[in-house]
């Protein structure tokens, strides 16, 4: 298909946001003309990126966002659409220049809750599906990354930083506009960023238009939930009767922290307002992303590629649900590289309406072609092996143009204990952004 018709199909269904007021220096959709088919960085940058897509309570409905680049600003802007999930009727909602995102259906379908910095700080908002009668939901100091609503909308979870360590300052306050930094420990930095803050998670009473009663869900305590750098919300899960929050930690500081690959899965009981189990000790292996079922007997998480049920009703006896997960080969129930950073998702694992099954998506990476980076001694820890010649680390990393993971929707009958594939209108390189 020519660039020009490919440009068109991508835009078709939005429309051009206001340029009027606040927003005349709004950054959406592009009006660049093409002379010529050729895939330019200009026309690249043209494309609106479309992301984040969830499906409304009653099926009829698909909320997504679009974000547009300005090249000459060197900035992007995201706006939030909805559209009928046959493809018809596609609508911008939002005209701003705050970049509305991480949208969800609340309030069964009669509300939209989303993030936006229009405040000043980055909290949560509602609107009507149609983008009306906009109301600033939360009020933390310090913003808030991510969020999520109980089942019956009485309470809201979020993400916010707290303080991690101490400054120079805390250490010599006369030294107060001092910049050095005193580190005595791992980990004192996480890829390009310095560690003074870990994410935690938040929990705030909700009566429909305020929140109130705001705790800390780890309060006190040195641990990130969600874990860095690449969890968010779907860490964390609501019971269905709202009387528990399941939540991913790993509770290390330090050189333990750094060197450590285990996590596990924490029962909170809101109630009491205190953590009452851990689902998984002992068990060794990154255990992320809980999720109840919908009787809230059950809750399922993946453990180094695999996914696990644990059942509350019979002493949280585990069971493993497959045993095909290997390192870049095969992935169940949370994306490859390459869904995880263009479809904005972490999770990829459901239960059905009834609690007798849970869905997912299988990923089968074992084609595509890896990405090596080199590895040497270095210190704390020192990798002794690699003192004469450099290590290498390989990952799954398909280029454009290259083959990306084989994806397939597979289906685990809890009672019968029968694994299915749910066949779906599929091409063979064809994507699954949601389950």
């Amino acid at each position: 298909m020519k660039l020009k018709q490919a440009l068109l199909m991508a835009t078709t269904a939005v429309l051009t946001a206001c340029n009027t007021g606040e927003n005349a220096n709004l950054i959406g959709k592009s009006d660049l003309q093409l002379d010529s088919d050729r895939m330019t960085p200009e026309a690249l940058w043209a494309l609106g990126r479309v992301s984040d897509a969830q499906v409304s309570p009653d099926g009829r409905r698909i909320l997504y966002g679009v974000t547009y680049y300005s090249v000459p600003a060197n900035k992007s802007n995201r706006e939030i659409f909805v559209m009928n999930s046959d493809g018809t009727h596609a609508q911008q909602i939002t005209h701003s220049a705050h970049s509305e995102y991480a949208a969800k259906w609340v309030k069964n379908g009669a509300k939209i809750a989303f993030l936006s910095a229009e405040s000043g700080e980055t909290q949560v908002w509602e609107m009507n599906p149609d983008g009306s009668n906009r109301q600033q939901i939360t009020q933390h100091a310090g913003g808030v990354s991510d969020f999520k609503y109980a089942p019956d909308d009485s309470k809201i979870l979020f993400v916010a930083d707290v303080k991690y360590g101490s400054r120079t300052v805390d250490k010599y306050p006369d030294l107060d506009k001092a910049t050095g930094r005193v580190i005595d420990e791992l980990m004192y930095k996480h890829w390009d960023e310095w560690v003074e803050s870990v994410p935690h998670p938040f929990l705030v009473d909700y009566d429909g238009t305020t929140t109130t009663n705001e705790r800390d869900l780890l309060e006190g305590e040195p641990y990130e939930c969600p874990m860095k750098p690449f969890g968010g919300v779907e860490q964390l899960d609501f019971a269905p009767d709202g009387k528990t929050i399941a939540y991913t930690c790993r509770k290390k500081t330090g050189k333990a922290y750094a060197e450590s690959t285990n996590s596990d899965i924490y029962l909170y009981d809101i109630a009491t307002g205190k953590t009452v189990k851990n689902l998984t000790e002992g068990m060794a292996g990154y255990d992320i992303n809980p999720t109840f079922s919908p009787d809230g007997n059950v809750i399922a998480y993946v453990r180094e590629n695999n996914i696990y049920l644990v059942k509350l009703l019979y002493g949280n006896a585990e069971s493993q649900v497959t045993k095909d997960g290997e390192r870049n080969k095969i992935i169940n129930g949370i994306p490859d590289w390459v869904n995880e950073e263009e479809f904005a998702t972490n999770k990829s694992l459901v239960f059905t309406a009834d609690s007798r099954q849970v869905c997912w998506i299988r990923y089968d990476e074992t084609n595509v072609k890896e990405y090596a980076l080199s590895l040497y001694c270095g210190t704390n820890p020192s990798l002794e092996e690699n003192s004469q010649y450099p290590g290498f680390y390989k990952y799954k990393y398909p280029i454009a143009g290259e083959e990306n993971a084989k994806v397939k929707v597979m289906s685990f009958d809890i009672k019968s204990r029968q694994t299915r594939e749910i066949k779906v209108p599929l091409d063979e390189d064809g994507y699954i952004p949601r389950i």
